[in-house]
């Protein structure tokens, strides 16, 4: 019960804090383990309980997809099955390596929405701004969501079907066992099978509510430092029979918190770059690739209605993925931009003291710097690089480099800062460089299909049937 009351009491008071909580509880029950930075209390016997848990749901999630990979090995799949066996053995390894990294920056995950959400609302703070910024993740999140599960009851739809137009069996995950389903055995072990796919995307889910909150949750800390700037300009309106002196002092002080703040504001925008860049970096890789696999199926695979939703469908969760994504990191660039409009706004004119216009030049010129974030270190995610594809030649190659966000030293070498990033992107172009090889693979073997098909056209063609 008092549980109860204590989340009732967050709702009002810090519904950020009430939104990310839900999530990292979900991840928790779901077997991803503990990513919330405050300590809860536990038995040695719900400890050892949900260890248990954690192995099986582990051995389960990552069984599955190495049972899908070794469903290359088969030689009776048809040309809808093959398909969908390339589909998901590129996108499955890549999902469950977001859940892995994840997992190994757990420690850093706490840390960071330990910084997110506690770091400096003692100091300041907006119950307006909480709700904006709660709303906006929910609608994030809800759209993923209803976009997700959407396809995958459209392929269960496609997958019944074809089970009663063409006698094939109901499976949506193509694996290595079972081959058939013609025992109990086979058919129970068919039904964990469909059942992973459901629980694979559930935490998929999780996973990236929990980057779209982190990112929506930075953007509006910037905005609360623009509402922050612009309410010091009340100092001066109020004055409260007091002495120039003190109101100077005390506009003086006020500006130097908010300098403060805007520091801490930014390296907070670092911690939350090097703790989730790699699952951005993950994900940008995976929506390509896949993008381009839906494009093919719809060239070879045969078209129907169910078939054109499900495809349809999946091209659109691949968007709204990466979309979100590229959009709340290009709301963090914004309101990081026009904090300096809130600056220039705050007051500084009125008064007479130079210290202060000294310090007002210079929060500006620091307010100018533009905040990014990346994938890969080097790809900028923002509204830009969603709609285009192409950087503008016309401006040379170094105005290329830094359309894609490169900073190089003056000796040419990496700095310190690229360092983290370097490493991730060694690990996110591995797996990249296995995707290419799958599709590469597939579409030769499918054009070697098409070349077969058209000699036995020819001859038949020339000699008869």
């Amino acid at each position: 019960m008092c549980l109860n009351k204590m989340d009732e009491s967050i709702k009002k008071t810090h519904p950020e804090k009430r939104l990310m909580k839900f999530i990292c509880k979900n991840l928790y029950y779901l077997g991803c383990g503990q990513y919330w930075y405050e300590s809860i209390d536990r038995s040695k016997f719900e400890t050892t309980i949900y260890v248990l848990w954690a192995i099986i749901t582990n051995v389960y999630l990552y069984g599955i997809i190495v049972n899908e990979c070794l469903g290359h090995l088969r030689s009776n799949l048809t040309i809808k099955e093959r398909n969908d066996l390339i589909q998901f053995t590129c996108a499955h390894p890549s999902i469950g390596l977001k859940f892995i990294i994840l997992f190994i920056r757990r420690d850093q995950v706490k840390y960071m929405l330990k910084r997110l959400l506690e770091g400096t609302r003692s100091i300041f703070s907006s119950s307006d701004i909480d709700k904006a910024s709660t709303q906006k993740a929910v609608f994030y999140c809800s759209t993923l969501m209803i976009t997700t599960y959407s396809t995958l009851i459209l392929t269960d739809l496609e997958a019944v079907i074809a089970y009663y137009k063409e006698g094939l069996p109901i499976r949506t995950e193509v694996t290595y066992y079972p081959k058939s389903v013609d025992t109990v055995a086979a058919k129970i072990f068919r039904f964990f099978i469909e059942l992973h796919w459901w629980f694979f995307v559930t935490i998929m889910i999780q996973v990236d509510c929990l980057c779209y909150c982190a990112l929506v949750y930075m953007s509006f800390k910037f905005k609360a430092l623009q509402v922050y700037f612009e309410e010091l300009g009340k100092i001066f309106s109020n004055p409260d029979k007091r002495s120039r002196k003190e109101i100077e002092k005390e506009f003086k002080e006020a500006f130097i918190v908010g300098m403060g703040l805007h520091e801490d504001t930014l390296d907070c925008a670092k911690t939350v770059q090097s703790t989730l860049g790699a699952i951005y970096s993950i994900q940008i890789f995976e929506s390509l690739s896949l993008i381009v696999m839906c494009l093919v199926k719809l060239v070879h695979a045969k078209r129907n209605l169910m078939f054109l939703l499900a495809d349809l469908s999946y091209i659109t969760v691949m968007l709204v993925l990466t979309g979100v994504y590229m959009m709340v990191s290009g709301d963090i660039t914004h309101e990081a931009y026009e904090l300096s409009t809130s600056i220039f706004h705050c007051g500084w004119e009125m008064s007479n003291n130079r210290d202060i216009r000294a310090l007002a030049v210079i929060a500006i010129q620091r307010s100018q710097v533009p905040v990014y974030m990346t994938g890969l270190g080097l790809i900028k995610l923002s509204y830009a690089n969603f709609i285009s594809v192409a950087v503008d030649r016309s401006r040379g190659p170094q105005a290329g480099a830094n359309a894609i966000g490169t900073r190089w030293t003056t000796k040419g070498t990496l700095g310190p800062q690229r360092y983290g990033a370097a490493r991730d992107a060694v690990v996110v172009l591995a797996g990249g460089s296995v995707i290419v090889f799958f599709l590469c693979c597939y579409v030769l073997k499918m054009e070697h299909h098409r070349i077969e098909d058209q000699k036995t056209f020819c001859s038949n063609l020339l000699f008869g049937f």
